[in-house]
């Protein structure tokens, strides 16, 4: 009888072990896969203060630091644009949102795009303020990131960033 007792015991002591193993090859893969998708890859992040305001009279405001629409008319719109230079030694994805109440008139911009190595690309954005909008300020934020292209190889140096006029 005391055999079997240790033995059983011996086999919930390896089945535990076993358990452990598998859950910590779970968590490799999962980590693995996190990384693929990008989650880990995060190079840069270039922020730009962008606003529009809906008034009852049109008005621009040339700025080179932040994407201002200047003022538009319900039912108007205004675009601006940003270049975008990939200066890593290799190919980057490229992700673009919004946040703020900017991103209620926002439209218009590629949010996902892969630049290859010493490209650049021009990004349009536009704002468009439906007839029945309220006036008033429209601010927030565009956010551009720089990710590795796990894929496409990784990426070494820096990135340059700058806006059209």
């Amino acid at each position: 009888m005391g055999k079997q007792k240790a033995k059983q015991k011996r086999n919930r002591i390896l089945a535990g072990i076993l358990i452990i193993i598998m859950i910590g090859m779970l968590v490799l893969i999962g980590m693995f896969a996190c990384k693929l998708a990008g989650v880990f890859s995060l190079l840069e992040t270039k922020e730009f203060y962008a606003r529009a305001v809906v008034s009852e009279r049109n008005g621009f405001d040339l700025n080179n630091s932040a994407l201002i629409f200047g003022e538009i008319l319900p039912g108007g719109s205004a675009s601006r644009e940003v270049f975008i230079e990939n200066s890593y030694n290799k190919s980057v994805r490229i992700r673009i949102y919004s946040v703020g109440n900017i991103s209620k008139l926002l439209s218009g911009f590629e949010e996902n795009f892969v630049l290859g190595r010493n490209e650049t690309k021009k990004v349009g954005f536009s704002v468009y303020a439906p007839r029945n909008a309220e006036l008033g300020v429209y601010d927030g934020k565009i956010v551009i990131e720089v990710r590795r292209s796990w894929f496409l190889g990784n990426a070494e140096s820096k990135k340059q960033w700058g806006t059209a006029p």
